[in-house]
């Protein structure tokens, strides 16, 4: 948005998502003593993702020489996963044995960004730049293996520069 000859002002976003399920069972016979017995496996797994992103931004032309502008934005992603099998077998005895296996993971990364600029024209060909970045960053991640939780981690950071 131009809000003066000399002022300019944008906003953006970007939202998004997705998700998959599955699932799918064969059944399937084995032999045992004297008959057939009776088989499955099932197969599940789940996913869901989101993005997430805003971003602003001032521009301003002070005079002929000297233009500052300020950027600020956020961002995130989330995805989690998961898939189990699951296999049933009928025993020489009639029982069924069950067997099941699950993993599972979660991960978010996010952040956000401040950027404050100047540029000064110093002559016909020179420009001098100065400013501020300013950055956060979050990270989460989890894994597990059925009931067994393998990893658990998150870490933030900041970071600033001057240049």
């Amino acid at each position: 948005w131009q809000a003066s000859p000399r002022t300019y002002f944008d906003f953006n976003t970007y939202l998004s998502s997705d998700r998959y399920n599955y699932d799918y069972t064969f059944d399937f016979a084995t032999r045992l003593p004297n008959r057939r017995g009776e088989n499955s496996i099932r197969f599940t797994e789940l996913r869901e993702w989101k993005n997430q992103a805003y971003s602003g931004r001032w521009q301003q032309q002070w005079n002929e020489i000297w233009q500052s502008e300020l950027t600020l934005g956020y961002s995130n992603f989330e995805l989690f996963e998961k898939g189990e099998t699951t296999l049933v077998r009928e025993q020489s005895n009639g029982n069924f044995k069950r067997s099941n296996r699950l993993n599972q993971r979660e991960n978010e990364i996010g952040g956000y960004h401040l950027n404050w600029k100047h540029t000064v024209r110093t002559s016909a060909d020179g420009l001098l730049t100065l400013g501020t970045r300013v950055l956060e960053e979050e990270v989460a991640l989890q894994l597990s293996n059925d009931s067994l939780g393998l990893l658990a981690n998150s870490a933030k950071a900041q970071q600033l520069g001057l240049y």
